[in-house]
């Protein structure tokens, strides 16, 4: 009898024996690869937080003479299209809320005369449809007393005495 060509014990591929140790390796490799892919994904598509927002609220204080002033870009987008703001004053103890309207924050700036030494400023801007927005700044100094104008006073007493007059009639003499 003949062999046949076709033996089955010639045609299956047997693969290497690997170790123990070293499939272990390769499984905790791939884990860890999946894994990161999964975690960028999930940082470039996943749901927004407010840090990562186009709509954040830049403001820049300054402080001089006890008057805070904060400057913004009226052009940035949660200012460009807010028809309304409000600014909360926690002046030492004390709490104050100020209306802002469109105009005011198509300016860029507002003044705030401080009463103590610690001062929080927070302006939230409101936009339709939208949520509002909120940027806080703190301004932590001295409250100078204000300058004092004097004006000071003439010591010439009046006197009765008119000068002539310079027109026609001096010259008639």
């Amino acid at each position: 009898m003949k062999a046949s060509p076709l033996r089955p014990e010639v045609l299956t591929w047997r693969a290497p024996a690997k170790s123990l140790v070293t499939s272990v390796r390769a499984l905790w490799l791939w884990t860890a690869a999946f894994l990161a892919a999964a975690a960028l994904a999930a940082i470039m598509w996943g749901p927004r937080t407010p840090w990562q927002d186009d709509s954040r609220l830049a403001i820049r204080p300054s402080d001089l003479a006890g008057t805070v002033r904060l400057v913004w870009d009226p052009e940035q987008p949660p200012l460009s299209d807010a028809r309304v703001a409000t600014l909360q004053v926690q002046d030492g103890v004390e709490v104050y809320y100020f209306p802002v309207d469109a105009t005011t924050l198509g300016r860029g700036s507002l003044d705030y005369v401080r009463r103590s030494d610690d001062v929080l400023l927070t302006l939230t801007v409101f936009r339709e449809g939208q949520p509002a927005v909120a940027a806080s700044v703190r301004s932590i100094g001295a409250v100078e007393p204000p300058v004092k104008t004097v004006v000071a006073e003439s010591k010439v007493k009046k006197s009765r005495y008119r000068p002539r007059p310079q027109g026609r009639r001096a010259r008639r003499r």
